[in-house]
């Protein structure tokens, strides 16, 4: 059964390769292993603030989030862009001729990516009446301004709390019953899957969200080339926070922590690379000025992924003051020690490859900014421990592999019960 090629659909309301993201890079390390991977999704990329500035600055000739209709080939998967039904409330959304595209494949398994979205919930509905097994991943948890957890300051927040106690909880519940398997990328996760969603817990398989440890190297040549360009010497000790600029992540609050960190140690720096939404670029452009560490800050704007590598290359320790992302399993993967919020994804840094600290303990992340700043002996040590945890435990290719396992044990499951 293990060496049977698996026809595989994934279904998801936004596929985008441009920016990298679990579901492209799933689907891409699946069809790798010689797999006959499709994905059945809408025709546009998530509504991110800024996107087309996000777009233009990482090189792409359409900088609209609206994208083609129909079949193309990308990268090996076939993918099948589909017009929209509805697309509100966030991130809900209906895409049109699911069934018959399911119909037309005839696939083994299908996974679907999300269980609140819409899109998935079609391919949980049809799993039953067109006979094939339906597994989905599940990425919501409660965090500080999670939609149930935040103060409600306005309309729209009562807005988006009625939204998911009257509509997602009762949506997820149903996706998540009809699944063979609910894939939850992290603990907190399941959790938040079975206690808010109630989702089975004999169903529910904790997994891990990873990077793709083929393109996220140590570039020796880009960090030789960037560090000239901005100016940095051998002895500088860059510091580097990437990720989307929102409020939410607090970049301001993360300037002027790194201006007490410069302030004892000048040869501190720190690279920011990402765009937010509005003029937030801008105000914390500003603010670098009413600090005084203009000059030991470099802002980058927004950076595709392929061409990430070379700047997290760039830097020597990875930072993050609030909100946990991917990006820092990119960060350990290009070898980089990391400090960040104690959150979901904590476990990264437990490798000797890091710090994590409790979430608002301010001095906490000065004393390991320090740490890392002062000791170049630590950096090297944590370095090599990071790119070993990458490639051991959070590679997307290894995480392929393992729901590809998953898809066997679940098919030969229901094959059992249709005898």
């Amino acid at each position: 059964m293990a060496s049977k090629k698996l026809k595989i659909v994934h279904l998801c309301s936004y596929f985008q390769p441009e920016l990298g993201y679990e579901e492209y890079y799933t689907a891409y390390f699946q069809k790798k292993m010689g797999h006959d991977v499709y994905v059945i999704t809408s025709d546009r990329l998530f509504p991110f603030k800024n996107i087309e500035k996000m777009l233009e600055q990482g090189g792409q000739k359409n900088t609209s989030r609206i994208r083609f209709v129909g079949y193309k080939e990308i990268d090996g998967i076939k993918v099948y862009r589909q017009p929209i039904l509805i697309e509100t409330l966030y991130d809900f959304m209906l895409v049109k001729g699911v069934k018959e595209l399911l119909m037309q494949i005839k696939p083994d398994i299908v996974q679907g990516h999300g269980g609140k979205e819409g899109t998935p919930t079609i391919g949980a509905y049809y799993s039953s009446r067109l006979g094939f097994p339906f597994v989905t991943d599940s990425h919501d948890f409660y965090y500080d301004q999670h939609v149930l957890i935040r103060p409600v300051k306005s309309w729209k927040d009562v807005v988006a709390r009625i939204d998911y106690l009257m509509f997602r909880k009762w949506l997820g519940k149903y996706t998540y019953s009809k699944a063979k398997r609910v894939i939850a990328v992290t603990k907190e996760v399941g959790d938040f899957a079975m206690e808010f969603n109630g989702a089975d817990p004999k169903k529910v398989v904790v997994t891990s969200l990873g990077a793709d440890t083929e393109t996220f190297d140590r570039r020796p040549k880009a960090r030789k080339r960037l560090r000239k360009e901005f100016g940095y010497k051998d002895s500088d000790v860059v510091l580097i926070f990437c990720g989307i600029l929102s409020k939410r992540k607090n970049p301001d609050k993360l300037l002027k922590l790194f201006a007490k960190v410069h302030k004892e140690h000048p040869k501190a720096k720190l690279l920011v690379v990402g765009e937010g939404e509005g003029s937030i670029l801008k105000d914390l452009k500003d603010l670098t000025k009413e600090l005084k560490i203009s000059k030991a800050v470099t802002f980058t704007g927004f950076v595709g992924r392929l061409d990430l590598p070379d700047y997290l290359s760039a830097a020597d320790a990875g930072v993050w003051l609030n909100n946990n992302s991917v990006v820092m399993m990119e960060a350990i993967s290009c070898h980089l020690p990391i400090v960040i919020p104690d959150m979901q994804l904590s476990h990264v840094v437990g490798y000797d490859n890091g710090y994590k600290f409790k979430q608002g303990d301010e001095k906490a992340f000065i004393k390991y900014t320090k740490k890392l700043v002062s000791d170049d002996k630590l950096r090297v040590k944590m370095s090599k421990a990071s790119r070993k945890a990458a490639v051991d435990h959070y590679s997307y290719k290894t995480n392929a592999e393992r729901l590809v396992d998953l898809y066997y044990d679940v098919i030969k499951e229901h094959k059992g019960r249709r005898r």
